[in-house]
């Protein structure tokens, strides 16, 4: 898991001596204490989001604890823009609310490496879980300039960080540039917000 995953808190990491295997395509996991059984999953790879074409490597979340494991849709999985899984850390597609926002923690960052602002963060919020999103940074004359996503599997909230860098590498000219936030959903549902931000340096 540490090897292939990011993890958030890795000293939280618990040892066991011994893990089942897990299929794939289908299975039943049965949580026991003194033969009594806590909790049971029956799954499926059809529980995983029908856009993603190998689920290799991408784990199964749970998105409510207050509803019971097997109830439909109460596993997702997990987004794109978390590594696929989240060992230590909250589930990417748990439920966050019913608020839809993309909003910048600063309107102006300057990538200049003083380690003040060198960032733009983009910090966002989606109702509907399971939701994919494209993010394209254009500049004042409407071009295109970088695309921090296309068509990803995104969590139920999270953020999104620009180094002030183009598609191709270079640094992007002082000026302003606006960010387009789209999000849909499996239901056709189509949400667009925009920010408008200040990529900021120093004049000599």
């Amino acid at each position: 898991m540490k090897l292939n995953y990011q993890a958030k808190f890795p000293n939280q990491f618990v040892q066991i001596s011994s893990l089942p295997a897990f299929n794939n395509d289908k299975g039943s996991v049965i949580l026991l204490s003194n033969n009594q059984i806590l909790d049971r999953l029956d799954y499926n790879a059809k529980i995983h989001h029908p856009l993603i074409q190998d689920e290799d490597g991408i784990s199964l979340e749970r998105v409510s604890f207050t509803a019971a494991s097997n109830e439909p849709g109460n596993f997702k999985s997990a987004a794109a823009t978390a590594g696929f899984a989240t060992p230590t850390y909250k589930n990417s597609q748990e439920l966050s609310g019913n608020e839809n926002y993309a909003r910048l923690l600063s309107k102006t960052f300057s990538p200049d490496g003083d380690n003040f602002e060198d960032l733009m963060i983009l910090e966002y919020q989606v109702a509907e879980n399971a939701s994919l999103a494209t993010v394209n940074i254009y500049n004042d004359k409407s071009r295109l300039i970088k695309q921090l996503l296309k068509n990803q599997t995104i969590g139920t909230n999270g953020s999104l960080t620009w180094d002030g860098l183009t598609d191709n590498g270079q640094k992007a000219a002082i000026g302003i540039y606006v960010v387009v936030f789209d999000v849909f959903d499996l239901k056709g549902n189509v949400k667009r917000i925009k920010n408008t931000c200040v990529l900021a340096g120093k004049l000599n």
